[in-house]
C-alpha cells in the first residue's frame, strides 16, 4: 500500500493466511449426524431353516404325550399330522402344530410337535333312533303303496298294513331323510290271526350300532369293498368316513353316506364313497422351520448388495482381531452389522481410510441348510445411509477448527490496526497539505516578492565578498610562492 509521497513509502500487509474455507478448518464432510444412544455390534440374527431331518442324530423331535409308534405326515393341503397306531394296530392321526428349531453354533435341531385339537378320525357312534315321520311304503315292484301303514310284530318283523293284509317288510333309512319300507312279497299276506298280538304302528327308526351291527362297504359306483381292508370312521364333526388299507402302510379316506337296512332278523349298515375322491397322508421326513444365525466365515457364506443394487459375493471374512468384516474391495470399503439402542439393525460401513463412517438401514435374509449346517446370509443396504466422520470425538475437531477462526481474526485485526494507522496518518498529512494551500493561496504578492528581492541582493553581496576574501588569500599565496 502506497502511504507517502516517495517510492520507498509503501506498508505490506498480509491477507492470505490459512482463510476459513472447509478445507482450511479441517470441516470437509464433516456432519454432525449418527444414532441415537448407544451402538452395539450385532452377529447374530434370526433366520429360516430348511431340510430339518425328523430321524437325523442331530434333531431332537418332542413327540405328543403318550404317542407309541409316531411318524410324522402331511396331507394334500400341508396340514401336519402325528400318525401313530391305536391299540389293535389301526393308524390313528392327530393334527399337530410344530416349531422347528436350528442353532448354527451347534449345528442341532429341535422340532416341538403339540396337538391342534381332537384327533381327525374317531371310531363310529351308534346311530340313535328318530322319528319316522310319514314313510315311503313301496310293493315288491318298487310300485308306492297309498291307504297303508308301518307297523312291527313283537318279534321285530316289519309289515305294511292295507286293509287288514300284512305284507313282510324291510326297513330302509338313513342317518336322516325319508324312511322307506318295501314289501318283500305282495302274493301272501297275513292276517290279524296270524298274530297274537297285534302289530303296532311303528314311529321311530331302530338304533345301529357299528359295533355290532353289520356293516358293508361299497365305492362311489356301489362295488363292493373288501371287509378285512375297510373300516368304518367318523370325523370330528360327525361325517363319516371309509377307511381303505392300499398296502405299503398307505391308507385311503373315502367320504361316506350311511344306509341302514332291518328286516326284523338282520340289521344291516351299508357305508358307500360319495365319490372317487380320497384324502391321503405323506410321510415327511424333514421340515422347515427357524434358524439362529451366528456369523462366522466356517459356516455362513454373504452376499452384499449396496445401495446401486451391485451384489457382492462371498464377502464375509475376519479382520486382524479375528471379528467378521464384509469385504468390499470393488467400493473400497468393509462392513459390519449393528443395533442401535432403539432396536434398529444397519450395515456399518468404513472407508478404506477408515475415516468416513456410513450406517445403512438392514434388510436381510438368512437361509439354512440344516442337513449340512450351512447359511446363506443376504445383506441389503435399504436405504439413505446416515454419515459420519471420524475420529469419534467431533468436538475436537470443532474446537481446533474454532482456534483457526481465532488465529485468522487475530491476524485480520493486526491488519486492520495497521490500515487504520496508515489512514490516520494519510487524514493528516491531507490536513497539513490543505493548511499550506490556505497559507499560499492568501499570501500578498507585492509583499512576498520585495522579500525575495531583498534576499537576492543579500545572496549576492554576500557571493561577492566571498568572491574578494577569495583573491586575497590567492594573492598571499602567490607572494609566498616567488619567495
Amino acid at each position: 500500500l502506497q502511504v507517502g509521497a516517495n517510492d520507498s513509502d509503501k506498508l505490506s500487509v498480509n491477507l492470505g493466511g490459512s482463510g476459513f474455507g472447509v478445507n482450511a478448518l479441517g470441516l470437509k464432510d464433516f456432519t454432525i449426524a449418527g444414532l441415537p444412544g448407544t451402538v452395539s455390534g450385532l452377529s447374530v440374527l434370526q433366520g429360516r431353516s430348511t431340510n430339518v431331518m425328523i430321524d437325523s442324530p442331530t434333531t431332537t423331535v418332542h413327540w405328543p404325550a403318550g404317542s407309541a409308534s409316531p411318524n410324522l405326515v402331511r396331507d394334500a393341503n400341508g396340514t401336519f399330522y402325528v400318525q401313530d397306531v391305536d391299540g389293535a394296530g389301526k393308524p390313528t392321526y392327530q393334527q399337530v402344530g410344530y416349531r422347528p428349531t436350528t442353532d448354527t453354533v451347534t449345528g442341532l435341531s429341535d422340532v416341538a410337535l403339540y396337538p391342534s385339537g381332537s384327533p381327525v378320525f374317531l371310531s363310529p357312534a351308534a346311530v340313535a333312533s328318530r322319528a319316522i315321520g310319514v314313510p315311503s311304503l313301496l310293493d315288491d315292484t318298487n310300485a308306492p303303496i297309498a291307504g297303508a301303514s308301518l307297523v312291527q310284530a313283537d318279534d321285530g318283523r316289519y309289515f305294511i298294513r292295507k286293509a287288514g293284509s300284512y305284507y313282510q317288510a324291510s326297513l330302509g333309512f338313513g342317518t336322516s331323510g325319508t324312511v322307506t319300507a318295501k314289501a318283500a312279497d305282495m302274493t301272501s299276506p297275513l292276517t290279524a290271526a296270524d298274530f297274537s298280538t297285534l302289530p303296532a304302528t311303528v314311529t321311530q327308526t331302530p338304533p345301529v350300532d357299528p359295533a355290532t351291527d353289520t356293516v358293508a362297504f361299497q365305492d362311489a359306483s356301489g362295488v363292493s369293498l373288501s371287509a378285512s381292508a375297510s373300516r368304518l370312521l367318523q370325523r370330528n364333526n360327525g361325517t363319516y368316513v371309509i377307511e381303505v388299507d392300499a398296502g405299503g402302510g398307505n391308507f385311503r379316506y373315502y367320504d361316506a353316506a350311511l344306509t341302514m337296512s332291518d328286516d326284523g332278523t338282520t340289521r344291516t349298515m351299508t357305508a358307500r364313497a360319495v365319490s372317487t375322491t380320497y384324502q391321503t397322508f405323506t410321510d415327511l421326513p424333514s421340515v422347515s422351520g427357524d434358524s439362529t444365525v451366528t456369523i462366522d466365515p466356517a459356516k455362513v457364506s454373504v452376499n452384499y448388495t449396496d445401495r446401486n443394487g451391485v451384489t457382492y459375493g462371498n464377502v464375509l471374512g475376519l479382520d486382524a482381531s479375528g471379528n467378521y468384516v464384509f469385504n468390499l474391495p470393488q467400493s473400497a470399503k468393509t462392513g459390519t452389522l449393528v443395533t442401535a439402542q432403539d432396536g434398529s439393525q444397519y450395515i456399518r460401513t468404513v472407508n478404506g481410510s477408515e475415516d468416513v463412517l456410513i450406517f445403512y438401514p438392514l434388510t436381510f435374509t438368512a437361509l439354512t441348510d440344516a442337513s449340512t449346517n450351512k447359511t446363506v446370509l443376504n445383506v441389503v443396504e435399504a436405504g439413505e445411509g446416515i454419515r459420519l466422520k471420524q475420529p469419534l470425538d467431533p468436538l475436537a475437531t470443532l474446537d481446533r477448527a474454532l482456534a483457526a477462526v481465532d488465529a485468522q481474526r487475530s491476524l485480520l485485526g493486526a491488519a486492520q490496526n495497521r490500515l487504520d494507522s496508515i489512514t490516520n496518518a494519510q487524514q493528516t498529512t491531507a490536513t497539513n497539505l490543505d493548511t499550506a494551500r490556505s497559507r499560499i493561496e492568501d499570501a500578498d504578492y507585492a509583499v512576498e516578492v520585495s522579500k525575495m528581492t531583498a534576499s537576492q541582493i543579500v545572496s549576492q553581496a554576500a557571493t561577492a565578498m566571498l568572491a574578494q576574501a577569495n583573491q586575497q588569500s590567492q594573492a598571499v599565496l602567490s607572494l609566498l610562492g616567488r619567495n
